[in-house]
C-alpha cells in the first residue's frame, strides 16, 4: 500500500534526520572549455591534464569509465591511449 510522508517519518524515527547528507561531488574538471572574449562557447581543441584526483572523479561519477579502464588497461591498450 501507499504509505503517508508522516508515517514514513514517524516510522525512521530520528535516525533520519541524524545522518549527514552526502557531498556532492565538483564538476569543475567538466568546464573547461575556452570562452571568446564576449563570452560566447567556441569550437576549438581543449588540451587538460587529468590529474589523478580528476581521474578518481571521473570514476567515482561513471563507473562504467572504472569498469571500461579496468578491463582494458594495460592489456589492449595504454593508459595514455584509454585517456
Amino acid at each position: 500500500g501507499v504509505v503517508a510522508e508522516a508515517a514514513f517519518w514517524a516510522a525512521c524515527g530520528d535516525e533520519a534526520g541524524d545522518a549527514p547528507a552526502p557531498a556532492a561531488a565538483s564538476n569543475e574538471l567538466l568546464v573547461d572549455a575556452p570562452n571568446d572574449d564576449d563570452g560566447a562557447r567556441v569550437a576549438r581543441e581543449v588540451t587538460f591534464t587529468l590529474s589523478p584526483e580528476k581521474i578518481a572523479f571521473v570514476f567515482a561519477l561513471y563507473p562504467a569509465v572504472r569498469r571500461a579502464h579496468a578491463a582494458h588497461v594495460p592489456r589492449d591498450m595504454s593508459e595514455a591511449q584509454f585517456w
